[in-house]
């Protein structure tokens, strides 16, 4: 139930306004388009990223390989006094032993246990002697040569520390002990006493060794992504453990000498800063160039001005002018003449961003920029998002103009509104959460709430996580605006 005549006039009046709004969204768009999809932030935020990973791995590097060397280091002295008396005590029994067998003692086992034990604190004697009746037994059965004594005592000291750390001790912590017994007694059989500066070398040699064998396959993949290699990660091993040596030699505490060695990029700025570099890193710049700024800012922007203009032009406008008189002079109906008039509007919206969407897909093609984050997918549902709530701001406008009979009255509220919403879309970017951190203003968000367009969730969109209550709401604020509008202008009086 349209006219077409009436359909035709509507046309050629808002033909040029019409064209001119759709050829200047559409250029802007691709423009848009062809920018961001030529830019290389994507490399810039890799690169930023790149540099923070790397920081944050090689801080994690010096911190567990500190950590790695303080357990290693607590394990050296509480094994070194246990060692040291152990290997004295065996060597003393050998050689007692020995003496009485080259004198011909008839019971040379008997007479070492006894004076080992005799030279022994009261305390240490019952314990001295299980040392010394266990390490002769262990010698008259393998009865070691002069190059071999050493080896000899080595594995006894480090089986018995063994034996005695108990039963509830796992296969690492066994292997981890008995590699630091061997390293510790060669070295003290050849010095007789151990230094401190002596025991964290044996403690730092031993932590690079482990440190790195124990990285496991995944780890070390991902390491090797961030240009970590086994050279790399060996200097930068040694390189902490003689830092932190340094300084707690020096008297600084453990904690701050871990803190101080291992601090990274993020760790030095504070929280918030660290906060909002990382959502800068994390930001989508094509989403927001193209996804917020354009298709519900900017890209309402036009259209927006098209609609106030012509939804006025249709019916108040003509009221205005006396031209509706004319109109219903002749045999067509006002509600044909409602009817007609939101059939354009809406048909010449839904080409407008039909083209637009064209314009869009075109651009994507031509940019053929594998790193643009905007698909054709995302263009065709931010352009029906769009067109949603275009239509939602056009049946508001068309009920203003259908309401009054001033030209001036309808633009004045259906305009003010509209563009009351688009302004309080704009202050709400400010603080939604699509801003970063270090530059919004998160008191701004309160405008959201008074924005109808805010409905249009284009980072939903974006994400794949699509509101259609949000779109029905739209949709269904605009049906019933035309259709109120259609049902007041047919009963109102008119001043023709």
């Amino acid at each position: 139930m349209i006219s077409f005549p009436l359909l035709k006039q509507s046309i050629k009046a808002n033909k040029n306004i019409w064209f001119i709004i759709t050829v200047a969204s559409s250029l802007m768009l691709m423009t848009i388009v062809f920018v961001t999809g030529n830019l290389n932030v994507g490399e810039l935020r890799d690169s930023f990223s790149d540099t923070f990973v790397k920081s944050e791995i090689e801080s994690e590097i010096r911190k567990n390989s500190i950590n790695a060397y303080i357990e290693v280091n607590d394990t050296v002295n509480t094994i070194y006094p246990q060692a040291s008396n152990l290997y004295d005590l065996s060597s003393a029994t050998l050689f007692v032993y020995s003496a009485y067998v080259d004198a011909l003692h008839p019971t040379p086992k008997e007479a070492a246990i006894a004076e080992i034990q005799s030279q022994s604190t009261p305390e240490l004697a019952e314990f001295a002697a299980g040392v010394a009746s266990a390490i002769i037994d262990r010698y008259e059965v393998e009865l070691p040569s002069s190059e071999t004594l050493l080896d000899f005592k080595v594995q006894f000291v480090t089986d018995t520390i063994v034996a005695n750390i108990g039963q509830d001790i796992d296969e690492n912590t066994i292997a981890l002990i008995q590699a630091l017994s061997t390293q510790i007694i060669e070295l003290y059989a050849d010095t007789n006493s151990l230094t401190t500066v002596q025991l964290q070398t044996i403690s730092s040699t031993f932590t690079k060794e482990l440190f790195v064998s124990k990285i496991d396959a995944e780890t070390m993949i991902l390491f090797e992504e961030n240009d970590f290699d086994i050279d790399r990660i060996n200097s930068l091993v040694s390189s902490s453990l003689i830092q932190y040596i340094a300084l707690t030699n020096s008297g600084v505490e453990s904690d701050d000498a871990i803190s101080q060695i291992s601090v990274s990029i993020l760790s030095q700025m504070p929280s918030e800063v660290t906060d909002s570099l990382s959502e800068i890193i994390d930001l989508n710049i094509d989403h927001l160039v193209v996804g917020t700024i354009f298709y519900k800012i900017a890209g309402l922007l036009l259209p927006l001005v098209y609609v106030i203009v012509t939804a006025n032009s249709l019916l108040a406008g003509q009221v205005d002018s006396g031209s509706m008189a004319y109109v219903l002079s002749t045999p067509t109906k006002r509600k044909v003449v409602t009817l007609t008039q939101i059939s354009f509007l809406v048909m010449s919206l839904f080409v407008m961003y039909l083209i637009i969407l064209l314009s869009g897909i075109i651009a994507i093609q031509l940019v053929n920029n594998p790193n643009l984050m905007i698909t054709v997918s995302d263009i065709t549902i931010l352009t029906i998002g769009a067109f949603i709530t275009m239509f939602s701001i056009a049946g508001i406008n068309f009920l203003t103009s259908a309401w009054f009979d001033k030209s001036k009255n309808a633009t004045g509220l259906g305009g003010g509104i509209s563009i009351f919403f688009l302004v309080s879309t704009i202050l709400g970017l400010l603080g939604s959460e699509v801003i970063p951190t270090a530059i919004r203003i998160d008191s701004l968000n309160f405008f959201n709430y008074f924005s109808l367009i805010t409905l249009y969730d284009v980072i939903s969109v974006l994400e794949g996580n699509i509101n259609y209550l949000n779109f029905a709401i739209l949709i269904f604020i605009g049906s019933l605006c035309f259709a109120i509008g259609h049902l007041k202008f047919n009963k109102k009086d008119l001043p023709l």
